[in-house]
């Protein structure tokens, strides 16, 4: 009797942990996908604070993708970051309509990070 206690106790922990995980993974994507309009809305008229903006999340995202890292799959973690990084060259190079369409291109990876991880019989299978 005391394993099956203790069987469901680690199923609810994990059920608890995953729900969590998943809820957290929403507020942050959409987060970040909301932070990615500003800079772009920002980039039209004030570059340098959109890449002032733009390097402070990539920051925070480097700090964060390591957490992430634990519960999703290491590409479109990846793909997230090489968006940035290009987001990044072409803003310092003044690049507005290919910076415009690749921090368009960031925001639907980042919503995907979190669309790719939802319990759905396309997502399982």
């Amino acid at each position: 009797m005391k394993r099956l206690i203790t069987i469901i106790c680690l199923l609810g922990a994990i059920l608890a942990g995953s729900v969590y995980s998943l809820f957290w993974l929403k507020s942050y994507s959409e987060e970040t996908a909301a932070q990615l309009s500003v800079i772009a809305d920002n980039a039209k008229s004030d570059p340098k604070k959109a890449t002032e903006e733009l390097e402070k999340l990539q920051r925070e995202w480097d700090k964060t993708k390591s957490y992430i890292g634990v519960f999703v799959h290491e590409d479109p973690l990846n793909t997230f970051s090489e968006c940035l990084e290009e987001c990044k060259a072409l803003l310092r190079q003044e690049y507005s309509d290919e910076f415009q369409v690749k921090i368009e291109q960031a925001v639907g990876t980042v919503t995907d990070i979190y669309k790719k991880e939802l319990p759905t019989l396309e997502n399982v299978l």
